[in-house]
Parts: structure tokens; sequence; C-alpha cells
């Protein structure tokens, strides 16, 4: 009477597993869901100085975000340099920025909105102040290469100094470069030129180049230069400030 037993239980376990090769069969695998976009982020800090004749001391420290969505994409800047000569400053300035791109469905436009503060000790103002919206558009945008280029209106202001607060309206064309050469090389470029719309002629240009060479999976150097142009900076100023940089960046 046992004997018959001992076959129920082998029964059993192929009728189980002849069902679950069916619903195998029926079912080839499962759908993976892709990773949301991440934050690209990363921490720069460079020095830089002399002695002897005469005593030099720079510093830059900047912090960088990016991140990229099928629905829109957000950057943001904050950088502080600041530069001595024999105990005296020579530069001292905050700039920080912030741009978010609405990517209109099925196309290459899209709306921008940004805005910027910049404190800098050697100007004829002691802050300015921009903001900026407008349209823009994907020339490329591709695993290697992203190329926008955008039209906006917007404000600047500038308050303190030796000259009088002011706001006058400006228009913005801008573009923006990244390209990646390969795993450790890229570059990055942007330009923006701000005509005055208070007073014809007037303008002010900003425009910056750098590279980045990966060291490591979190560390990689990076270099660049930057101009910063008023036409019309105030009496006794210069029109342009041209910076460039060489720092250890920190990816996190």
């Amino acid at each position: 009477m046992l004997k018959p037993r001992l076959f129920i239980l082998p029964a059993a376990l192929c009728i189980a597993s002849g069902s679950a090769l069916a619903q195998d069969a029926a079912d080839p695998g499962t759908v993976e869901i892709p990773e949301p976009p991440k934050w690209e982020r990363s921490l720069d800090f460079g020095l830089s100085g002399a002695s002897g004749n005469t005593d030099t001391q720079n510093l830059y420290a900047a912090f960088n975000a990016h991140k990229a969505t099928d629905k829109a994409t957000i950057d943001f800047l904050a950088e502080y340099r600041k530069s001595e000569n024999n105990g005296n400053d020579t530069a001292n300035r905050f700039y920080t920025k912030g741009r978010y791109t609405w990517i209109l469905d099925d196309s290459k436009w899209g709306i921008f909105v940004q805005g910027s503060f910049e404190d800098d000790q050697f100007q004829a103002w002691d802050q300015r102040i921009t903001a900026a919206v407008g349209p823009s558009y994907r020339f490329i945008d591709d695993e290697k290469t992203y190329l926008e280029g955008r039209v906006g209106f917007g404000v600047v202001g500038t308050y303190g100094g030796t000259r009088d607060d002011k706001t006058d309206p400006e228009l913005d064309f801008g573009a923006s470069l990244r390209h990646k050469f390969n795993d450790k090389l890229s570059m990055t470029a942007n330009l923006d030129v701000l005509p005055n719309l208070n007073d014809t002629g007037e303008y002010r240009l900003l425009a910056d180049a750098g590279i980045e060479y990966s060291l490591a999976e979190a560390w990689s150097l990076k270099g660049g230069v930057a101009e910063v142009y008023d036409s019309n900076p105030g009496t006794g100023f210069d029109k342009g400030d041209f910076y460039y940089f060489l720092t250890l960046s920190a990816k996190f």
C-alpha cells in the first residue's frame, strides 16, 4: 500500500515544473525599468601662488551641477575667485547662475528661464543681478555632442558701488556646447551676448570654455578660460576681465 504513494510526490513535482515552464514560455522575460537620470555634480578647487620679489596667491573654487531628463535640463554654477598681490586684493568675485529648460514634447524646441547673481569688489557696482526667459533649440543632442542655442528677453540690475543703481532691459543671445571626445576627455563652452535695450550700442558678453580629463571614477583635472566684457563698465574701470583656471575636481 505504500508503493503507490511513492509516485505522488514526483508526479506533483513534474506537474509544477511543467506549469512553470509553460508560464516562462508565455512570459519570456520581465521588462527592466531604467534608472532615472542622476545629478552630475562636482566640486572644483584650485590654488596657486609665488613668493620672492612679488608675493601672489590665487584661489578658485566652484560647484557645478547638471541634470538632463526627457522633460527638462537643469544647470547650476557657483564660483568664487580671489587674488592677492603683496597682501593686497587684486580680485574678489563671487558668481552664481542657474538655468532651467523645459523640453517641448517630440520637439527640439524648449523654453528656458535663467538668473544670475554677481558680487565683485573691483567693479563700479557692488552687485549685479540678471534674469531672462525665452525659447531654446537643440541643434545637436546625441551621446557625444550637445549644442543648444537660446534667444531671450530679460533685465539686468546693478546696485551699490560708485554709480547710481539702475535696472535695464536686455536681450540674451546664447549658446552652450558639450562634447565628449572619449571616455576620459571632454569639453564645454558657453557664450552669451547681451545687448542693452535702453542704451543703444551698449552690451555685455560672457564667454567661457573648459576641458576636463578624468583621472579616476570620481576625480578629474579641469582647465579653462573665461571672458567677462562690459562695453560701459564705468569711469576708471576696464571693459574686459579675462580669467583662467586649473583645478582638481571631485564628482559626487
